[in-house]
């Protein structure tokens, strides 16, 4: 039996098993609390993934807002779009972003 890591969604469907496909993890950094993105070159058949840690723990009594992470091909996005209610602050993310071939 193979090892690995698994991810399941809800409805505990596996969306990622590490031992179907490798894993390379290209870098780490933090997005910094405004909107931005990171564009890598992608080689045959490779995909980016991501995984997000919030940089800080926050104060109870603070409300964050956190920034929407998207991937689209080559270009990881991060953006603070609002819509949380009495947030007092944006918070910076830890991104660890890899690919998967």
């Amino acid at each position: 039996m193979s090892q690995g890591i698994r991810l399941r969604d809800l409805a505990n469907r596996v969306i990622f098993d590490s031992t179907w496909r490798c894993t390379r993890v290209i870098e780490t950094f933090d997005t910094g609390a405004s909107n931005g993105s990171r564009s890598y070159a992608l080689g045959a058949g490779e995909e980016l993934f991501y995984m997000a840690l919030p940089v800080q723990a926050t104060n109870e009594s603070l409300v964050a807002e956190y920034p929407r992470i998207s991937v689209s091909g080559g270009v990881v996005s991060w953006a603070f779009v609002g819509g949380v209610p009495f947030a007092t602050h944006k918070t910076s993310m830890r991104l660890v972003v890899g690919v998967v071939a």
